[in-house]
């Protein structure tokens, strides 16, 4: 009786065995890729479930919460939602009526459409690599040309210029009601590259510093919406009333870090964000100094 394989039948059986292998590894693939996208157009779903119960939870508690229409940029996502740290993040998310109506959403990696209700893989279109940066007029230019005020909804910062521009605009007068100002970059007043003109940087992290955005003559009553981007070494030297980065808020600002602020003044009404406050400030984080008589 013969045991085992010849030399030809073993080469044999494994060429076999790789025609299989090589046969059905595409199909073993392309299942395990249709699992993934199927978990993570699940995800989306539960994401936004989750979004709108939040929404609906801040609308019963305060009547002021209810958004008509909304469009919100994000590349951290602005509402806090407990997913256990594993949320998707947002490249452009659309409420109405306090609910997602559509979002374009990046969960472990995959572009998923949320839109009239369904959830899907968009092949034609990468969420997770970019951020699609909302229309706006850059904030500096309205103090060039102030026509640009009246003719625009929604502001952008980038640079520190833009900052000082918001506050010489609400010190003015303009109050920015019914407007959207959006910080779209990580500004540090002590970093050159958050300067268009680097030589204002010693001007503004010496003598008085960042003059507050807004008093309560001439406060400011728009949204400020940071986006989780993060200002670093604000420094405000003042000796009156209503200091901080807002000197004076009665609209929105959300979405914002503070980071090695130092904030004096030896008037009353002296905060971080906020030297005063009338109405909305959430999703904020302040880290710094801040020093008052």
């Amino acid at each position: 009786m013969r045991k085992g394989f010849t030399l030809v039948e073993l080469l044999a059986v494994i060429v076999i065995l790789a025609i299989i292998a090589l046969i059905t590894t595409p199909i073993i693939l392309l299942v395990m890729e249709r699992i993934r996208i199927e978990v993570a157009v699940n995800s989306a779903r539960g994401y936004i479930r989750a979004v709108n119960y939040k929404l609906a939870s801040d609308l019963s508690k305060d009547q002021d919460n209810y958004i008509e229409k909304q469009s919100i940029n994000i590349d951290i996502n602005p509402i806090k939602v407990n997913l256990n740290g594993q949320g998707p993040t947002g490249r452009l998310v659309e409420i109405s009526k306090n609910n997602v109506s559509y979002a374009e959403l990046c969960v472990n990696n995959y572009s998923i459409l949320y839109e009239n209700g369904k959830a899907e893989h968009d092949k034609n279109n990468d969420y997770c690599n970019s951020f699609k940066e909302p229309a706006g007029t850059i904030i500096n230019e309205v103090c060039k040309d102030e026509s640009l005020y009246n003719s625009s909804e929604v502001f952008k910062i980038k640079k520190v210029e833009d900052l000082v521009c918001l506050s010489e605009l609400v010190n003015e007068g303009k109050d920015f009601s019914n407007k959207e100002v959006l910080l779209l970059s990580d500004i540090d007043f002590k970093d050159s590259n958050s300067y268009n003109n680097s030589n204002k940087l010693e001007e503004l992290t010496t003598n008085e510093g960042f003059k507050p955005i807004g008093n309560d003559k001439k406060p400011f009553r728009g949204t400020f919406e940071g986006y989780g981007f993060t200002i670093s070494n604000l420094y405000v030297n003042s000796t009156t009333d209503y200091a901080g980065l807002f000197g004076y808020n009665t609209g929105i600002i959300q979405g914002l870090n503070l980071v090695d602020i130092n904030i004096k003044s030896t008037g009353n009404y002296v905060g971080g964000l906020a030297g005063y406050n009338t109405k909305t400030i959430k999703d904020v984080n302040v880290k710094g100094d801040v020093t008052s008589t």
